[in-house]
């Protein structure tokens, strides 16, 4: 029995579903009420995950403060200014974003010098939208900067700062989480696989605190071992592909999802039971506005390709470099990695 205060908080077609249907009280009592329930989606590209992330979004954003941690392609944030709630986008200082087609929602651009400042700059009654892959050269600079960012995170909430602002729960959409979240089967960079540890190692901790983390990826040996086994829910689409060694549960599931359509997919709960059972569920579809698009405009780390000269340089440094790393460019060609200038910007 759903709390009539809390089923309020739902559109009247979510509340029918929600105590009318076997999938809908499965998808509440297993769930939504579960707090810090980290859910991963796993198919082919094309196979719906992340229409499947939308529809997640449309009800946890009932229940929880949402944040979504953006790709930058495809104009993937455009179905969720359709979601009935004010927008929040953050992004890194001195970059641009420009949202077209667009009209008749409240959205707010900010703007974070570091990646801790992201989670300060968050709002309780938005849909929080992290915007930050587009605006890095290089894929070290970013995992570095993830891995800040979740570390952030992790501190922030041991030390209760979501608590004092009221937020008790949060759900954190990672699109892509081999790119935040890279195994050696993805990468051989150990820059980025040290990365993800740090990143693996965070989300593990925030579970604790009524956050949960949802990702999708297209296999599942792309995401770090550590972190896909704590993955207690998960979304099976098309094509998905876990190993028997892994989960024998979860490897005869798969074969199923093997002809599913996009619009289709079966959801595995923590506790083994999963949904339909006969046949797959089909998901809503949330269109993107052919008139609506989205641009990145900056950079916000340099180019990897260093030059000789640091004038040529120059152009190329957003508002944090040119603050923050042309001071270590005068003492010395090294560039500081993100612990450094975080550490260095709390000393001062």
């Amino acid at each position: 029995m759903i709390n009539p205060h809390i089923l309020a908080r739902f559109s009247p077609s979510a509340q029918k579903f929600l105590t009318e249907t076997i999938m809908g009280q499965c998808l509440y009592n297993k769930l939504l009420n579960v707090k810090g329930n980290h859910i991963g989606l796993l198919g082919t590209p094309g196979s719906g995950k992340t229409q499947k992330s939308y529809w997640l979004m449309s009800y946890l954003k009932n229940l929880e403060v949402p944040v979504w941690i953006d790709s930058c392609k495809d104009d993937e944030i455009i179905p969720l200014f359709l979601m009935g709630k004010p927008i929040n986008i953050v992004i890194p200082s001195g970059m641009k974003i420009k949202i077209n087609g667009i009209e008749g929602v409240q959205i707010t651009v900010r703007d974070a010098f570091l990646p801790d400042q992201f989670w300060d700059m968050i709002d309780p009654e938005a849909i929080n939208i992290f915007s930050v892959r587009a605006y890095f050269y290089g894929e070290k600079e970013r995992s570095r900067f993830y891995a800040s960012l979740f570390k952030a995170l992790s501190r922030k909430a041991y030390d209760k700062v979501f608590r004092k602002r009221g937020i008790k729960r949060m759900a954190v959409f990672v699109s892509e989480g081999q790119q935040i979240l890279p195994s050696t089967a993805y990468t051989r960079d150990q820059e980025r696989i040290d990365a993800a540890q740090e990143v693996t190692s965070n989300i593990l901790e925030v579970r604790a605190f009524g956050i949960r983390i949802i990702t999708d990826t297209q296999d599942n040996i792309n995401i770090y071992p550590s972190a896909r086994r704590n993955l207690p829910t998960r979304i099976l689409c098309h094509g998905a592909n876990i190993k028997s060694d892994e989960s024998k549960l979860l490897n005869k599931l798969a074969r199923y999802a093997e002809n599913y359509a996009p619009h289709q997919g079966l959801i595995v709960f923590s506790d083994g039971d999963y949904v339909p059972k006969t046949c797959p569920w089909n998901f809503p579809f949330f269109p993107k506005p052919e008139s609506a698009s989205v641009d990145y405009i900056g950079r916000f780390d340099v180019k990897e390709e260093k030059a000789d000269d640091d004038s040529e340089l120059m152009p190329d440094l957003g508002k944090y470099a040119a603050q923050a790393i042309m001071p270590a460019l005068a003492d010395g060609p090294e560039i500081p990695n993100w612990t450094e200038i975080e550490r260095r910007g709390s000393d001062e």
